[in-house]
């Protein structure tokens, strides 16, 4: 079964790729640095996938987080930041691929993933959106 997780660890895969090969590098591209903080119930949430897909048509930014929750999103593999539009936000833990096996609740509940009701706007200069995530 796939996963989304593995989903967006494909994406991600794909945009290091087409970055190393030099086929799309994102030149002339009007990139902002993005980056903030996750947290699930006030701690930090380590190895999450954050992916910010725009709400128009365009390529999605990626970033993971560290052990104290911060992430800095990716265009390519060598290129950090967004373009400035409104994106959807998704948010995946790698524990979720383990929940889903052993039929126990995900780390990240759907609603800041496949039914995502996370909606940001970036604009021009340093974008920080930090995310505090609750599982009821």
């Amino acid at each position: 079964m796939i996963t989304d997780y593995s989903r967006l660890s494909g994406l991600l895969l794909c945009l290091v790729c087409l970055g190393l090969s030099g086929c799309w590098q994102g030149d002339g591209l009007d990139l902002v640095p993005v980056s903030g903080v996750v947290t699930m119930n006030g701690e930090p949430l380590p190895d999450a996938i954050v992916s910010f897909y725009p709400q128009e048509v365009g390529n999605p930014s990626m970033g993971k987080t560290d052990s104290t929750g911060r992430y800095v999103l990716r265009f390519t593999s060598d290129k950090s930041g967004a373009l400035q539009g409104s994106y959807v936000v998704r948010i995946a833990a790698r524990k979720d691929i383990e929940s889903e096996r052993r039929a126990r609740r995900p780390v990240v509940p759907a609603k800041y993933n496949k039914e995502s009701i996370l909606r940001v706007d970036v604009q021009g200069g340093k974008n920080t959106f930090d995310f505090d995530l609750t599982q009821e």
